[in-house]
Order: structure tokens, then C-alpha cells, then sequence
């Protein structure tokens, strides 16, 4: 498989998600979630990024969320919003920006609108489906794109 469209690009957008994505791949791989904050840090860390008002991620995590949805249309296999690993600080789950992807993976049918308590509960179980899928590594590969080197030292 190709990259995804929504990947696709040589906006801020498209390019920091093909670098994300490759540290989500490891949190999942490892059963970590990552908060805005310290995605941030490790994207410096390694050279990949410069500092950026944390707030800006959601629309990289939005593109990776959109070309898990564009890869199952497209293979037929079920992958999770791995976008969901990235967390509030405070909270320990997704901001309500992932609400459609939790719901749209969970539900087969997306909502913006969770309450705080719906939001805590699928994402609990999204987490368990990201941790448990086999096919991170193959997704990487499908998309061109090279697992990480190493760990994240603050996930450690």
C-alpha cells in the first residue's frame, strides 16, 4: 500500500506526521502513551522538529488518524486510531479532537461529542486494541517510512 493521502504533502502537517507516526508506532509497541508535551520534546530531541505550540499537534494526529482510516478501507483489516496514544498531561487520555477516531474504530460510526466519562472508557479499550495490533511495523513499512531507533527516554 502507498502512502496514504492524508500523509501525503510537504505541508507542516503531512510532514510531521510521517515523523509522529513512527514514534506512536513505538509507544504502541511498547504500551506507552505519549502526552502532547513530551511528543513535542522528543521530536526536537531527535532533530526531526523545532518547538511548536503543543496545541498544533492535533492536526498531524489528525492525518495519522485519517490514514489508519484510509489504510483499513483499503486493506480490509481493522487498524487502530494509534493517533489515541497521544494524551492530555492532566487526564491520561485523548483531547476530544480524537473523539471521531475512538468512535468511528469502536462504534463504526464517528461523533465529535463524548463526554468526559464515554471518552475515558473507549479510550481505555482503544489503547488495549492499539497495544495488542500486530501490524504496526508492516504499517511503517507499507508507508515507507522507518521505525524508530532506540527508545524515548522520557517514556522510559
Amino acid at each position: 500500500m502507498p502512502l496514504p493521502k492524508a500523509l501525503e504533502g510537504d505541508r507542516w502537517t503531512e510532514e510531521i506526521a510521517r515523523k509522529m507516526l513512527p514514534l506512536l508506532v513505538w509507544c504502541a509497541e511498547n504500551e506507552k502513551r505519549i502526552t502532547y508535551g513530551q511528543l513535542d520534546s522528543e521530536l526536537q530531541r531527535r532533530g526531526l522538529g523545532h518547538h511548536v505550540n503543543v496545541v498544533v499537534y492535533g492536526h498531524p494526529a489528525g492525518a495519522i488518524g485519517d490514514a489508519m482510516i484510509e489504510t483499513e478501507q483499503e486493506t480490509g483489516v481493522k487498524h487502530p486510531p494509534i493517533n489515541a496514544l497521544i494524551v492530555n498531561a492532566k487526564s491520561g487520555i485523548p483531547g476530544s479532537g480524537c473523539d471521531y477516531y475512538i468512535t468511528n474504530h469502536l462504534q463504526g460510526r464517528p461523533t465529535r461529542d463524548l463526554s468526559d466519562d464515554d471518552r475515558k472508557s473507549m479510550a481505555e479499550d482503544t489503547f488495549e486494541e492499539i497495544w495488542q495490533f500486530e501490524g504496526w511495523r508492516r504499517v511503517l513499512a507499507d508507508y515507507g517510512l522507518q521505525p524508530l531507533h532506540g527508545a524515548i527516554p522520557a517514556l522510559m
